[in-house]
């Protein structure tokens, strides 16, 4: 029974590994294409949002390799938990972040005003990575005071005995939700509820907006998931295996709706075409 066991934990472990690998896959072709052609344009919020992923889905495979067997390398396992539990709130802060600069757009757009101020937008930008680094001072903090870092019991990573931070994360990606809803309600209510009203037709603002308001919906969506992974880390101590292989999903889910895009598509159908050998 015990090497059944051994076997069942060995293939979830892969599983998540493979999930990881797979983010980081996507959420690099998404970036690529826009990095390496000039026609396709986004902005710095919208890079920074796919840069908080990014950072998410690798700080998850930073003990990869040391996952079962004997105790990971203290350096790898101290490394990792300085850094896994800013990783949620810089990809949900990021997540937050994007849907502000869309609010701005649209209501900039809706009233014939310029765009948020490039104060604002770098303020967007950084707002994630000042957030990541105060979780990693907080971090910090605990493990020079002795608290006790170790490779969690579902062998996915490690992390710190002490309840604190994850609570301190879990409150930041609440904040971060419910500033992404209310943003949201917002928005439908102008755009959905205000035009019916008036008996006009639906206007969603900017090229593309259908597709944002979904794209923003399923954000959201994610976050929520967030906050529930928050609110069961205040009832045990680490996640079961298979609840810690829903981690890897969210970013994989953010690559998938921005990799649809049909530009982004279209550089790597021609890229495809055009760069394959004869």
């Amino acid at each position: 029974m015990a090497s059944v066991s051994e076997s069942v934990i060995s293939n979830e472990i892969i599983a998540f590994d493979t999930l990881c690998i797979l983010a980081i896959v996507l959420l690099v072709a998404c970036i690529l294409p826009v990095l390496l052609t000039s026609s396709i344009q986004r902005s710095k919020v919208w890079h920074g949002l796919l840069a908080s992923w990014l950072a998410y889905s690798l700080s998850y495979i930073i003990l990869m390799g040391h996952q079962s067997g004997p105790s990971p390398p203290h350096t790898v396992c101290v490394f990792q938990t300085l850094v896994i539990y800013g990783a949620p709130a810089v990809g949900s802060v990021g997540t937050a972040c994007y849907i502000i600069e869309v609010f701005l757009l649209i209501k900039s757009s809706a009233s014939n005003s310029s765009g948020p101020s490039q104060t604002v937008v770098q303020l967007l930008v950084l707002l994630p990575w000042m957030i990541f680094l105060s979780v990693f001072a907080e971090t910090t903090f605990f493990i020079a005071t002795g608290s006790v870092v170790s490779r969690s019991s579902n062998r996915l990573y490690c992390h710190l005995e002490s309840v604190v931070p994850s609570i301190v994360t879990t409150v930041i990606v609440v904040i971060a939700a419910v500033t992404s809803l209310a943003l949201e309600v917002t928005l439908f209510y102008r755009n959905i509820f205000t035009a019916r009203r008036n008996r006009l037709p639906i206007n969603f603002s900017v090229p593309g907006g259908r597709a944002i308001y979904i794209r923003m919906g399923f954000f959201t969506m994610m976050l929520f998931l967030g906050i529930l992974i928050g609110i069961l880390s205040f009832f045990v101590n680490t996640f079961s295996i298979e609840w810690g292989i829903v981690l890897p999903t969210a970013p994989i889910l953010v690559a998938l709706s921005f990799a649809t895009q049909k530009d982004i598509l279209r550089s790597w159908s021609f890229c495809y075409t055009h760069c394959k050998p004869s």
